[in-house]
């Protein structure tokens, strides 16, 4: 018992007296090795560093010795350029709260200071490359003594704690930076090889590749097995976990820094592949989640330089994969995809390129297959090949998007396209123009609603081509319950949709069941906040030759059916080639031309065969042809003739009548006068009740409309009051003057005795009991008198020469001609002062038929009149 307590007491002192020996030794020579070690780092750094505090213990790590630094700052290297790097204190390579330096205590009695071990706590290490390839971490520099001298550094463990790194490399485009948790390294360094290792949890912010930008935070795991040679660095079993990702790296760095890396992954989970996406990338797919698997492989070679990254090309696929929409229940499934990637010769985004080889899928029963070769990342330039075919209403319901709200139908097509993307802007779907693309269609009663029914098209069904022109066969389709059919082209049409500045010329046969084209025309509301409709307008680049077919055609108030015939258009210029329709009740054929002038109003050249017009509908419609003294309440009947007509409209095909010139005949039947004041002016001859109301069967007659004034030639009348015959002229400011020839025998009738007692004014009349005799008369605004002057004839020869003018007219300024032969009218008889001619009866014509032609005829009554004006 004495030997041990003995042993005991021998071995607490041998303790205490190296404990104490220790102490000693540590405070004795504290800052000679803390000098000694902090000289050997400077020997050896070239840049500075600074520190608060150092310690040196030999009890706290025993049997090692250990140096401790408070408040360690490395500086960053001269020799490159700080003020490139922004947000970052690119003067400091290093701050850290604590660094341990751990030494073998037998080593540090000899005098040999090689670190056992280093840790590092609660800091900031900046890792950074200007754009020159400079860094801020060249610390060291070899002298030849040093090369040659062996030499041997054994670090069995780096330990990191709690260390924002940051590696910004300016030349390249590449940041990467976050926090390092907790990672250990070993290393072992001798004069022949490095041999490293290490294994770190980080948690990454920031990842940046030229434009890419991943700022979404991945939690990694990095395990590196690193042995350095003469020959090189050879990677081997060395991985990259990040989330539930494995990446392996293998291959080696040759002494002349050449890189030979192999990368590779299997199984990365497609549903979180997306979160490490660029922002802007990300943006665009969101509300879409993946599922399933996708596969990595690919290889780094080339020779490292700071300033260029090496060449890279990777090879990627994903099988039976699908895609869903957030709100939508159809999924895609059975999604394919095969593709590579390369950085190109350059090694930069601008010569990276991404092949998607083959890519396929199903959305419900729309199945599609295709392939996208995107070149230069900086700005991409895409060309894609898609065909799919199958029920479209799957395809609304998967996208499920403000633009497409509803389709329904069956859609076969092949698309190819080809553009430029633009990062920064905002598409629709009718960008898909700027790509330049060649889409066939073939539609099986297909609908579309786009943007909640702003723009609706159903029962689409046939054929469409589009590229820059758009080619149509059988294609027939419902827009705003109209049903077209189009045959045809329409050159640069696709390029004029996508806002190019281009002319469109298309040539099409079109057929419609109903065409209204107040439809077309967008309503604009006044200031008074009453709804308008704006007026036609003509565009300046859009030419076309339209065979057309409309059953059923409205605009504004003008309604016609069964139209058919060529309407052609150039800039301003709409021109109609023998259209035929059923219009007012009747039929009519027009040729003619509508241009629009430089003050913006429309000049109307046509020709116009009418069969069976109504005429009060067509007053009606044409709001009375702009004139007021004859109106639609004052006249019925069916007009059937030719009319030449010559004149200019607002835009809003208001009728300006100063300029309207007409020039034609027609055939009015079934007619009625109906309170037409000039006539009223009869009633000294007949009850007003009798002229309020005047039937006719038949009226023919020419028409000619020029200077504001309608002119009628000499023509006979058999009406429900009396049959006349009548001549004259009405301008549309209401003045006119008539010539009317009555047969004695109506005056004399039992409607003029009726009227008696008014006619006493003007004498007694002696018949001469034949009741053939006839009287001239002249009514205008003031009234009606006795043509005393024989106005007829003269009337009749002014006609002619205005219709002769007119004529001339349209030939000579719009190059047509008229080519109905002149009309011949019998020469009216002449009238001289204070006489009136009559006509001849039948019977009278054949008495005097065996009466020499050289014997004058004189007249069988002869009456003489008051020229005074009727009261």
């Amino acid at each position: 018992m004495k030997k041990v307590q003995k042993i005991l007491k021998i071995l607490a002192i041998a303790i205490a007296s190296l404990l104490i020996v220790s102490l000693t030794i540590s405070i004795c020579l504290q800052d000679k090795v803390a000098d000694a070690i902090l000289k050997s780092m400077s020997d050896k750094l070239l840049t500075k560093y600074d520190y608060s505090s150092v310690r040196l213990s030999l009890l706290r790590q025993f049997p090692k010795a250990s140096l401790s630094i408070k408040d360690m700052t490395v500086l960053s290297s001269s020799n490159f350029d700080k003020r490139s790097f922004e947000g970052i204190k690119a003067d400091t390579l290093l701050y850290a709260e604590h660094v341990d330096v751990e030494f073998v205590l037998w080593h540090l009695l000899i005098g040999e200071y090689n670190v056992d071990a280093i840790d590092i706590k609660n800091g900031n290490l900046a890792l950074l490359v200007d754009r020159l390839g400079f860094v801020n971490y060249e610390l060291t520099e070899k002298s030849k003594k040093e090369e040659a001298k062996k030499f041997v550094l054994s670090l069995k463990k780096i330990a990191i704690n709690n260390v924002y790194a940051t590696y910004d490399n300016l030349a390249t485009s590449v940041k990467i930076a976050g926090l390092i948790d907790k990672g250990t390294i070993k290393t072992r360094i001798s004069t022949k090889a490095v041999d490293f290792a290490t294994n770190a949890t980080a948690i990454v912010d920031t990842i940046r590749v030229a434009y890419l930008n991943l700022s979404n935070t991945i939690n990694s795991n990095i395990d590196l097995n690193i042995h350095n040679t003469d020959a090189g660095i050879t990677f081997e079993n060395s991985s990259l976990k990040f989330d539930k990702h494995i990446l392996s790296l293998d291959g080696s760095i040759s002494k002349d820094k050449e890189l030979d890396l192999t990368v590779g992954g299997e199984g990365l989970n497609l549903a979180s592949i997306k979160d490490y996406l660029p922002e802007s990338i990300n943006k665009k797919l969101e509300g879409y989640n993946a599922t399933g698997s996708l596969d990595i492989n690919g290889t780094i070679k080339g020779t490292y330089r700071r300033t260029v990254l090496p060449s890279l090309a990777f090879n990627f696929e994903a099988k039976n994969s699908s895609i869903k929409h957030t709100g939508s229940n159809i999924p895609i499934k059975g999604f394919n995809i095969i593709g590579t990637y390369t950085n190109g010769s350059k090694q930069n985004s601008e010569t990276s390129a991404i092949k998607i080889e083959d890519v396929k899928g199903a959305i419900g029963s729309f199945i599609f297959r295709g392939s996208m070769n995107l070149q230069n990342l900086e700005t991409p330039n895409i060309s894609i090949v898609l065909d799919g075919n199958g029920n479209t209403e799957d395809i609304a319901n998967f996208f499920n998007t403000k633009y497409l709200t509803e389709a329904s139908g069956d859609v076969a097509l092949n698309l190819k396209a080809k553009g430029v993307y633009h990062r920064d802007k905002t598409y629709s779907l009718q960008d898909i123009f700027s790509f330049n693309p060649t889409l066939v269609v073939t539609a099986n009663d297909f609908n579309v609603n786009l943007n909640n029914e702003q723009f609706v098209i159903e029962q689409v069904n046939g054929g469409l081509t589009i590229t820059d022109d758009i080619i149509a066969n059988n294609f027939s389709f419902k827009y705003l319950d109209q049903s077209i059919l189009v045959n045809g082209s329409f050159k640069n049409l696709a390029s004029w949709l996508s806002g190019k500045d281009v002319n469109v010329v298309a040539a099409a046969k079109v057929k419609a069941d109903k065409l209204y084209l107040d439809r077309f025309v967008k309503k604009e509301k006044k200031k008074e906040k009453s709804d308008t409709k704006k007026p036609f307008e003509f565009p300046s680049d859009i030419s076309f030759d339209f065979d057309v077919d409309v059953a059923d055609f409205s605009y504004q108030d003008i309604k016609a059916t069964d139209i058919k015939g060529m309407v052609s258009y150039k800039p301003t210029i709409l021109n109609l080639n023998n259209v035929s329709m059923n219009i007012l009740d009747g039929k009519a054929s027009i040729t003619g031309f509508i241009v629009k002038n430089s003050d913006n109003t429309l000049l109307l050249r046509g020709t116009s065969n009418l069969n069976n017009i109504n005429i009060h509908d067509a007053f009606v419609t044409f709001k009375d042809f702009g004139q007021t003294y004859l109106k639609a309440k004052n006249i019925e009947g069916n007009v059937t003739g030719n009319i030449s007509a010559l004149m200019t409209m607002t835009p809003s095909f208001k009728i300006n009548k100063q300029t309207l010139t007409v020039e034609g005949d027609y055939n009015i039947t079934n007619g009625a006068l109906i309170n037409f004041d000039p006539v009223k002016k009869l009633s000294k001859f007949v009850e007003l009740s009798e002229l309020e109301n005047i039937r006719f069967d038949q009226m023919k007659n020419d028409l000619i409309i020029k200077n504001n004034n309608i002119y009628f030639p000499q023509m006979d009348i058999k009406s429900s009051v009396a049959d006349f015959s009548i001549s004259g002229q009405h301008s549309f400011d209401n003045e006119y003057e008539y010539h009317i020839k009555l047969l004695l025998s109506e005056i004399l009738s039992a409607k003029y005795k009726k009227n008696k007692k008014k006619n006493v004014e003007f004498g007694a009349v002696e018949d001469d009991g034949l009741g053939h005799t006839s009287i001239l008369l002249a009514i205008n605004n003031n009234g009606v008198k006795y043509d005393m002057k024989a106005a007829g004839e003269r009337i009749r020869q002014e006609f002619q020469k205005e219709k002769q003018g007119l004529r001339d007219i349209f030939r000579e300024e719009y190059g047509t001609s008229n080519n109905r032969q002149n009309k011949t009218t019998t020469p009216a008889e002449t009238v001289t002062e204070n006489e009136v001619t009559t006509t001849a009866t039948e019977e009278t014509k054949e008495t005097d038929s065996n009466t020499s032609n050289n014997k004058k005829k004189t007249p069988r009554f002869r009456i003489t009149w008051d020229d005074s004006p009727s009261n």
